[in-house]
């Protein structure tokens, strides 16, 4: 949405969704979070927490970074 070109979107939307498998299949890999993915309940481990830990900052810096792009247009329409 930064470049406002609709092919810039829906390639990213694309890569993105199909990117999905292959983050459970690395995630699946990390010791301490592979055994425990087949259990009705949650288990909690440190790598858990790394990871989501990773995500938040992820969020953040995507969100900081679309904002402050956004904030240098001179023109918002």
């Amino acid at each position: 949405m930064i470049t406002e070109s609709e092919g810039w979107t829906i390639g990213v939307m694309a890569v993105c969704n199909t990117a999905f498998s292959v983050v459970f299949f690395t995630i699946q890999k990390i010791e301490g979070v592979g055994e425990y993915m087949a259990n009705a309940e949650p288990v909690w481990t440190s790598p858990i927490y790394g990871i989501l830990a990773i995500e938040l900052l992820l969020i953040a810096t995507v969100l900081a970074f679309t904002f402050y792009s956004q904030q240098r247009k001179t023109s918002f329409l």
